[in-house]
């Protein structure tokens, strides 16, 4: 049987079982059904560019989908394959899941930036995607132990308005946060 045990956030589906974060949507646990949700975790860009037709208009699943994949993997999952709309409907589902569940997006944001068509893509943002980018870099600014890693970020995603960011206290002259480690 498929569904979400509400009390554990424990996910089935009839070839496996993963542990995942209880997501809410105005105090309401939110209802996933898997009637698209693949088994497997792709092994290359034709499995995922398949199961991304499949889930773009199912974001809950998606989102699981999503939380499957180790983000370090996405270099060499995309190769030079990553399309802007599958780049920012991954972002999006940052935003709107990962962030609401307390999840980091570090690892996520950094990775895909490591994809070789990233600069590509993300060319072709929107001013409401750029709100979202700017929106998850400072998320994951708040969170991150890796400053140097924020500042990178920042430039790969190309945000212009750096008003959230505290940048004096990011990095010292030499590129190093005092006292943390470089990424």
């Amino acid at each position: 049987s498929s569904g979400i045990n509400a009390e554990y956030g424990d996910i089935r589906n009839d070839e496996y079982e993963l542990r995942a974060p209880r997501v809410k949507t105005h105090d309401t646990p939110v209802n996933v059904k898997f009637e698209t949700l693949p088994t497997r975790i792709p092994a290359n860009y034709l499995q995922f560019q398949t199961d991304f037709r499949k889930l773009r208009d199912h974001p809950d699943e998606l989102f699981i989908y999503l939380r499957q994949i180790d983000p370090d993997v996405y270099p060499k999952l995309f190769q030079e394959s990553l399309e802007a709309d599958q780049l920012f409907l991954i972002l999006e589902i940052l935003n709107n899941y990962y962030v609401p569940a307390n999840l980091p997006v570090y690892n996520e944001l950094h990775y895909l930036t490591k994809v070789k068509r990233f600069d590509m893509a993300v060319m072709f943002k929107t001013e409401a995607q750029q709100l979202t980018i700017s929106r998850l870099v400072h998320y994951a600014a708040e969170r991150a132990s890796c400053r140097v890693g924020i500042v990178k970020l920042i430039n790969a995603y190309n945000i212009l308005d750096l008003s959230k960011f505290d940048l004096d206290k990011v990095v010292n002259s030499t590129g190093e946060e005092e006292g943390v480690a470089p990424c």
